[in-house]
């Protein structure tokens, strides 16, 4: 008989990466916290990822952090959730391809004081 998968947000590296992410804006934000500073992304090369976006803003990626989500399942999961929870997103889904195991966030609006 096949092993039933576990839901992505049933891992432990989903919960871990969560919980990982959401001291990471904590800890980086100022007087308040607004995830809608925040960029949350997926990718299979973090690096060059971190390059198109500070193309793209035309500045650097302020608080950039990568996790390793070990799959695109659990990765995509947890960038989905985070959406809903009120973090950036781009225009249009589906710019991730099946080795997208990493996920990124950034704060792409920084304050003042930032």
């Amino acid at each position: 008989m096949a092993k039933k998968l576990k839901s992505p947000s049933q891992t432990s590296t989903y919960r871990k990466v969560r919980k990982e992410v959401n001291e990471w804006i904590d800890q980086n934000s100022f007087l308040q916290v607004d995830k809608s500073r925040w960029y949350v992304g997926i990718t299979n090369d973090g690096n060059r990822r971190k390059k198109e976006h500070e193309i793209a803003n035309n500045r650097k990626c302020k608080y950039w952090k990568l996790w390793d989500m070990k799959s695109v399942r659990i990765s995509l999961a947890l960038e989905t959730s985070l959406h809903k929870e009120g973090l950036l997103d781009k225009d249009v889904k589906g710019g991730y391809i099946k080795d997208s195991k990493y996920l990124y966030v950034y704060k792409k609006f920084p304050t003042i004081i930032d």
